[in-house]
Order: C-alpha cells, then sequence, then structure tokens
C-alpha cells in the first residue's frame, strides 16, 4: 500500500495508524497559519509513534533542512538517508531497494 498524505494533519494521523514499511519525508511541505514549517511537526511523532523503527527518507532540496528533519527524527528512526532534489530521488531508491 502506497499513501500520500495531502497535507500534514494526515501525515501525523497516518503515522499514528499504519506500520509503515517506509516513510519519505520531505522537509518543503510549506508553512502553517503560524509560520511555521509543516514538516517539523510530521518528524515529531515519528518516534514516538508505531513507526519509530520505519527507514525514513528525507528528500530535500534543502540541505539545512533535511538535517533539521534528521536531527528531530535522530535515532529511534532509521534515516537510510537524505537525498537532495527529486531528480537523485528516484536512483537513491534503486540502491537501497535491496535494504528493504
Amino acid at each position: 500500500m502506497v499513501c500520500s498524505a495531502s497535507n500534514p494533519r494526515a501525515a501525523i494521523e497516518w503515522i499514528g495508524q499504519f506500520d509503515f514499511d517506509l516513510i519519505m519525508l520531505d522537509f518543503d511541505l510549506g508553512k502553517d497559519s503560524n509560520g511555521q514549517i509543516t514538516s517539523i511537526p510530521v518528524a515529531q511523532v515519528i518516534p514516538d509513534s508505531i513507526n519509530k523503527d520505519t527507514p525514513v527518507i528525507i528528500h530535500s532540496a534543502d540541505p539545512v533542512g533535511a538535517e533539521q528533519l534528521k536531527g528531530i527524527i535522530g535515532d529511534t528512526a532509521q534515516i537510510v538517508s537524505i537525498v537532495n532534489g527529486i531528480d537523485n530521488l528516484m536512483e537513491y531508491l534503486k540502491t537501497i531497494k535491496e535494504k528493504l
């Protein structure tokens, strides 16, 4: 099953309800009405969820933002890698296919 959340609230809900094999998270999901980057609350729920051991691929064209998410998720989630830019993502997924 592949799920694609249309907003951070849905992503947070699904992370708490479904045991995923892999989570892909983009740093740039936009900002909420308070100006907070919306991927941050998503990252914050992963370490305390049923997906705490799920590999997470953070993909972003913003390496500083991607590192920020990695710092939030930390070792409780198994960060597979940070992929900078969507063009590299498919090639990177091919390299980790055997690990999954």
